[in-house]
Formats: structure tokens, C-alpha cells, sequence
């Protein structure tokens, strides 16, 4: 009797033991499975971040805005002159940077036309299209620094402490000038600047330009129209030769201040384009007339693409490349001079177009043009990359020496 209880004693304890083991396993495994769980919910939720339209863009209107601070771009068409639309764009780069120097908010104002800015640029990186509240802005100190042409300001940035120079809460700010040479040189910032040290001056600008700006949805569809027409999918080996032919004051603008190119200046481009569409023909197997002359066997393998403030030029490229020609149809206007043309903003639709064409450019002619540079800037390199010189003709040059080549500031 005695044993048979001892028996039932341990099979109850053993009973027990199992029991409790299995409780525990069974928690092990929940527990992981509960971990697993949440390792793939936090991958799931740090995917959807990645991807989620705004996540990555910088707004700067967090937490308290009445304790921020702001740099404005602002060019409203009432007080003073802004300058064309790239030397708007360079007032928005050094305007960015700046920000950037003294923690500031970086927005962007262009109230001159009645041409919205985001309908052809889209913010990228910087959501610079906010506006301050007007109970926020009440509160706020404000100033107007207008440096347009300011040759003071242009060699100042290599010295200013910034935060002492600009002291309001929210300053509105114009220049036209490119800074960024001098402003590499600014010892105040030099940690602040340290990206810098090794970029290029293309490098620089490209960075700028795409931390800033996208292209949106109405000027892709007209990109990819000209792709298609310009470079079909279908055809190997092609090339895209470009020239911005900037005139000055023509017939087209009458009201631009200077005369950019003479008609030999004309003459020597239009050479220019020639002679590469017969040097690329023939480096593939096709042979050329002559050096002034092509034919329409060259019009798969190469294009021809212009951008210019005339339409008598526009008229003579069409004239003299007919198949290889490819255009960009639109109206031509001069943003600053044509505020009031009725057309303003599809003048402003092909003008941001022409540019972001003329970055994807095999060969790239410039003219003195705050365009030309910029396009060559952000197309980036020196290899295709031509000068005409008035009264020079076309010259190899380098993007790093476009300024000094062409006597200019900006």
C-alpha cells in the first residue's frame, strides 16, 4: 500500500514537471513570435517612411514658428528689379545657403508673374513653397535686403558673419549675382561649408539644384515628348547637339538692355552645329557633303536642338537642319521684361523646358547667358562644352572658367 501511494506521488510530480515544461516552451515560442512580429512591423513601418511622398522633405514650420526664423526669397515685382529667371535662380541658391549658414527657414516668394513657380519647379528636398501665417508673421520682426547688381555684397560674402548682418526674424532677401566662389572662401562657415572643399563648381550647383527643386508632372510629359522625338528608344548610337543662341535686344525683345550676339556671332554657331552633325555622321559610317550642309540620312543618329530669345533665329535653325532639327514649340518671352505678355506663363513653360533640355546635351554651345551657365552647370563637366565669344567665335571651354571667360559676375 505504502509503495503504490509512493508510486502515485511521483507520477503526479512527474505530471507536473511536463506540464510546467510545456508551459514554458510554449512561452518561449509566443514570445518570438511576438518578436518576429514586431521586427517585421518596424521594417514595415520604416519602409512606408522611406517611401511616403514628404517624408524626407524638410518643412521647417515644425514646433514653435513664432521662435523660427526666416530667409525669404521674394521677388514681388514691386520693389526694384529681380533680373531674368536665372538670375532669380541664383538669387535662390545663395538665398538657400544662407539659410542654411543661420539656421533659418528657407522659402521662396515669386509674386512678379502670375506664373507659379511649383507648376514647373516642384520642391524636392525644402518644402520652400509654405507661406508664414499671418497671425506668426504679425509678431515677427521683418527686413528687405535687396542686392541685386551689389558688387558690396558680391565680395562681402567671402567675409560677412551672416547672423550679424541679417539680425530681423524674418528677412526677404534678393541677390542676382553667382556667389558661390566667394562664398567657399568665408572662414566663418567653414565647417558649415565643408561639403564644399571638393566638389566642383557644377557640383555645387547640381546639389543645390536638386536638394531644391524637381521637375513636375507638366514639364516631365514635355520632356519626354521631345525625348521621343529627339532620341527614339529604338535608335542606338545617337547624339543630341544643342547651341543656346541668347541675342539681347532683338525684334523678339525689344526691351532687353544690351545686344548679346552679332549676326556673325549667329553665323559662327549655326557653323558650329554644322560641323558637328557631319563629325558625328561620319564617325559612324555616314559621310557629309561638306562642313556646311547635312542630309537627311544623319536624322537618326543625330539631332539638332536650339534655344533661343528670337524667333528669327528659331526660323533660320528650322531653315537650315530641317530633319534634324527637333524643336521645342513655345512662346518666347523675357521673364523680367515681359511681366505683362498675355502669354507669360507658357513663355515661362518653355523657358524652364529649353534649360532642362539643354543639361541632357551631348555637345552644348553657350552664349554670355546666365542660362547657358547654369545649364552647363547642372549638365556638369566640360566634356562637349563649347563658348561662343562675341566676336571670337567658338571656343573649347571648361565649366569652372565660364566667369572670367565671359567678363561676368554671375
Amino acid at each position: 500500500m505504502r509503495k503504490l501511494k509512493l508510486v502515485l506521488l511521483l507520477l503526479t510530480v512527474l505530471m507536473v514537471l511536463i506540464q510546467i515544461y510545456h508551459m514554458t516552451i510554449t512561452s518561449q515560442s509566443t514570445s518570438q513570435r511576438v518578436q518576429k512580429s514586431t521586427n517585421h512591423m518596424h521594417m514595415h513601418l520604416k519602409y512606408m517612411h522611406i517611401n511616403k511622398p514628404d517624408s524626407r522633405m524638410h518643412t521647417g514650420t515644425e514646433g514653435d514658428q513664432s521662435k523660427q526664423r526666416y530667409l525669404v526669397y521674394n521677388c514681388d515685382g514691386k520693389s526694384g528689379q529681380c533680373g531674368g529667371f536665372f538670375d532669380q535662380l541664383k538669387g535662390v541658391m545663395v538665398g538657400y545657403l544662407i539659410s542654411q549658414l543661420t539656421d533659418r527657414v528657407f522659402l521662396i516668394e515669386m509674386t512678379s508673374t502670375p506664373c507659379k513657380l511649383s507648376s514647373y519647379l516642384s520642391p524636392n528636398k525644402v518644402a520652400w513653397n509654405k507661406t508664414i501665417p499671418k497671425n506668426v508673421l504679425s509678431k515677427l520682426t521683418t527686413s528687405r535686403q535687396n542686392f541685386v547688381d551689389s558688387v558690396t555684397f558680391y565680395k562681402g560674402v567671402a567675409t560677412y558673419d551672416f547672423q550679424k548682418l541679417f539680425k530681423e526674424d524674418v528677412i526677404y532677401f534678393r541677390a542676382n549675382f553667382d556667389y558661390i566662389d566667394n562664398l567657399k572662401l568665408n572662414v566663418n562657415y567653414k565647417s558649415k561649408l565643408k561639403w564644399m572643399e571638393n566638389r566642383t563648381k557644377d557640383g555645387i550647383y547640381q546639389k543645390i539644384f536638386h536638394d531644391l527643386f524637381k521637375i513636375s508632372d507638366k514639364i516631365q510629359l514635355i520632356l519626354d515628348d521631345f525625348q521621343e522625338r529627339a532620341l527614339p528608344r529604338a535608335t542606338k548610337n545617337k547624339s543630341l547637339v544643342c547651341a543656346h543662341i541668347r541675342m539681347g535686344r532683338n525684334p523678339t525683345i525689344p526691351g532687353d538692355s544690351n545686344v548679346i550676339s552679332t549676326t556673325e556671332d549667329v553665323k559662327n554657331g549655326l557653323r558650329f552645329l554644322h560641323q558637328n552633325v557631319c563629325k558625328i555622321s561620319k564617325n559612324r559610317s555616314h559621310s557629309c557633303a561638306n562642313d556646311t550642309s547635312t542630309g537627311s540620312n544623319f536624322y537618326n543618329h543625330v539631332k539638332v536642338f536650339v534655344s533661343t530669345d528670337s524667333y528669327d533665329v528659331l526660323e533660320t535653325v528650322r531653315q537650315e537642319f530641317k530633319m534634324e532639327f527637333v524643336e521645342n514649340k513655345g512662346v518666347i518671352v523675357h521673364v523680367e521684361q515681359g511681366r505683362q505678355h498675355e502669354n507669360i506663363c507658357e513663355g515661362f513653360e518653355k523657358l524652364v523646358s529649353d534649360f532642362l533640355i539643354l543639361t541632357k546635351c551631348d555637345v552644348l554651345l553657350l552664349s554670355k547667358s546666365g542660362l547657358s551657365r547654369m545649364a552647363s552647370y547642372i549638365r556638369g563637366g566640360s566634356n562637349g562644352l563649347y563658348c561662343n565669344i562675341k566676336n571670337k567665335g567658338v571656343q573649347k571651354c571648361e565649366v569652372e572658367k565660364l566667369k572670367s571667360l565671359y567678363k561676368v559676375k554671375g
